[in-house]
């Protein structure tokens, strides 16, 4: 009898030990492929809810933050991003629903062996923020410029044409109009000067910022890079033109245009390009814009927006 009972426990502890097998290959880490679809989900959403955020869709902005907790993206505390920081933690720390902290965490295979890294992001959610940039600034342009056709084609090209990253959405005229407008108006013999022009601008980052999981030490993140995403307008007027030709011409004041800002890093914010620079090179990555240059009426830099600093730079 003892041996049948003993034959018995043998056969249940090989049965229970072949039933488990299933549920260790379960937890098997995630191929590279799949790692690859989630970060691109993961970019492709906050790529989207950047967009909610500028046009004011309040309503697409909370649906595509689920659409995010779904994918692991975890909202967190400011405390608990100061502590992952290493930054001094206020004795206070009140959350006035101004901006949204949120982390995840992935795994890359390098070289045949497995990192974690942390993202954060931080992103703005009243105009007030730091991360929101409004502003505006005016200038005059004295020296004169000859009024004919090429002269004046390119200096409007340089009024329409010379900001970085950026698109021109619309404008009050042409350049074939403003061209046909010199030619048809103006005595060639005439210069341009005193142009006057102001600008403003609306601009919105976001900003992620990469952390490796320590090797030696539990429970402790090593900052390894950040990036940011920057979207938004920039529009201009023209205020005034003044001619020093007997004959004059029209001045067309009041000209308007503007320009749309979209600057996004390959897979924001995904941390993967991160780690593997940090792994491989030993180097902080960095894919951000660090300040938008608003070029004049004379293709001169009149005004630089600066963006958020990295925190290593503080």
């Amino acid at each position: 009898m003892k041996k049948v009972i003993a034959l018995l426990l043998t056969a249940l502890l090989c049965c229970s030990m072949f039933m488990t097998i299933p549920a260790f290959a379960s937890e098997e880490m995630p191929s590279d492929t799949e790692i690859a679809e989630k970060e691109a989900k993961i970019s492709a959403l906050y790529d989207e809810r950047l967009d909610a955020q500028v046009a004011g869709d309040t309503e697409r902005f909370q649906e595509i933050t689920i659409e995010l907790e779904e994918l692991g993206v975890e909202r967190i505390t400011k405390e608990e991003a100061y502590k992952i920081f290493n930054l001094p933690t206020p004795r206070y720390v009140i959350d006035k629903g101004d901006e949204l902290y949120e982390k995840y965490s992935l795994d890359r295979r390098i070289d045949g062996k497995y990192y974690t890294y942390m993202t954060i992001i931080i992103t703005p959610k009243v105009p007030t923020h730091y991360l929101v940039h409004t502003g505006s600034f005016s200038q005059t342009m004295v020296e004169p410029k000859r009024a004919t056709e090429a002269e004046f084609i390119n200096l409007a090209f340089s009024i329409l044409g010379n900001l970085p990253y950026m698109q021109p959405v619309s404008w009050g005229m042409t350049l074939y109009d403003l061209a046909q407008l010199f030619i048809e108006n103006v005595d060639p013999a005439a210069t341009v000067s005193n142009i006057g022009a102001s600008y403003t601008w609306n601009i919105t980052e976001v900003t992620a910022n990469y952390f490796m999981a320590s090797e030696t030490v539990p429970n402790m993140y090593i900052p390894i890079g950040m990036s940011n995403q920057v979207k938004g307008w920039i529009g201009g007027t023209i205020l005034s033109w003044s001619f020093d030709s007997e004959t004059g011409g029209i001045a067309p004041e009041g000209m308007q245009y503007s320009y749309e800002l979209d600057y996004s890093p390959s897979y924001f914010p995904n941390g993967g390009s991160a780690i593997e620079q940090y792994i491989k090179e030993q180097e902080l990555f960095e894919e951000r814009m660090k300040s938008i240059e608003v070029r004049g009426v004379d293709n001169d830099i009149v005004y630089e927006i600066p963006l958020a600093k990295a925190y290593w730079e503080a």
